[in-house]
């Protein structure tokens, strides 16, 4: 028999027991009943890490629909690439 709130932890200790982390965690689903978070999107690192990148992610705010599109961005410092390609 399936029982879709063991199913919901079991799918959500499954990554995160492989270290992949939610970065949407606001609702993206907007209506007059209980507001839901119905998209998902996941990060892991990965074995070759880089601390120089962030994470900037979110969702945007529009009213032409009841479900708010959202973004994941993986931002670089690339400070050490414009020191090298500097004339200064």
């Amino acid at each position: 028999m399936y029982n879709a709130p063991n199913a919901a932890s079991n799918y959500l200790d499954n990554l995160l027991m492989y270290n992949y982390v939610p970065t949407i965690v606001m609702p993206t689903h907007i209506t007059d009943k209980p507001s839901t978070l119905i998209d998902h999107i996941y990060y892991s690192p990965g074995p070759k890490y880089n601390s120089s990148f962030s994470i900037h992610n979110g969702n945007i705010w529009c009213d032409i629909t009841d479900r708010l599109p959202n973004y994941c961005l993986l931002v670089g410092d690339n400070t050490k690439n414009h020191r090298k390609n500097s004339f200064h």
